[in-house]
């Protein structure tokens, strides 16, 4: 099998042990693929939208020699899932936090105790949704890979509050005292500190106020 990347890696590292898992978006199958491998899981669904993508999934288990553990199903979101999978865990990984969440909306996610989460953007709308639908986030880590920065969330079966500042910049990495979301943190500093010249005055008030909430975080990193 192919080696995972850090991003996919830390994903895989995100899910507990358990019976079955889903991969929902599982594009090449990695994630099952590894998880099964590691017997950190006994069985995995592969989902994907993409006919390509599902094909290319196929291969992938079929080569691993792991037929008997992965289903490869195509279709949209979780509505592959079916009761008699008795799934735990759903990761989705790679998709806007907006689409992540109607995939969530649109299926029954009863038995499920875990979900992995890495949201392309939109991660503060993420967490509220994790938490509307009675998940509390027991873990948060943040990479930077390829020059982009990546955050995977896990979540479980229970309540929590967060505060408008700890959605919009992770409760975990900021007590964690995240090196990356620092480094993110001083990237966007950079980025809007050059825009206020070249903007009207709207929008230079609203980046003002940006960079005020980004470096009060920054100062508890």
């Amino acid at each position: 099998m192919q080696k995972l990347s850090e991003r996919l890696m830390c994903i895989a590292d995100m899910v507990k042990p358990c019976g079955c898992m889903a991969d929902i978006g599982t594009d090449h199958a990695y994630v099952p693929i590894y998880l099964c491998m590691e017997n950190k899981v006994k069985t995995a669904i592969a989902g994907d939208v993409s006919k390509g993508s599902a094909e290319k999934a196929r291969q992938n288990v079929e080569l691993s020699g792991l037929n008997e553990r992965i289903s490869v199903r195509l279709g949209s979101g979780i509505t592959i899932l079916k009761k008699e999978d008795k799934a735990d865990c759903i990761v989705i990984a790679g998709m806007g936090g907006m689409l992540m969440c109607d995939i969530l909306k649109n299926g029954d996610i009863t038995g499920i105790s875990q979900l992995v989460l890495q949201p392309q953007k939109d991660i503060p709308e993420v967490r509220h949704f994790v938490h509307s639908i009675g998940f509390k986030i027991e873990d948060e880590k943040m990479l930077c890979e390829d020059n982009k920065f990546y955050n995977i969330i896990s979540a479980v079966r229970g309540g929590e509050e967060y505060t408008d500042t700890e959605y919009e910049f992770g409760k975990i990495l900021i007590s964690k005292k995240d090196k990356t979301l620092k480094a993110q943190l001083e990237h966007e500093i950079k980025i809007s500190e050059a825009l206020l010249p070249k903007v009207n005055e709207k929008r230079k008030q609203e980046l003002e106020a940006q960079l005020l909430r980004y470096k009060e975080v920054l100062g508890c990193l």
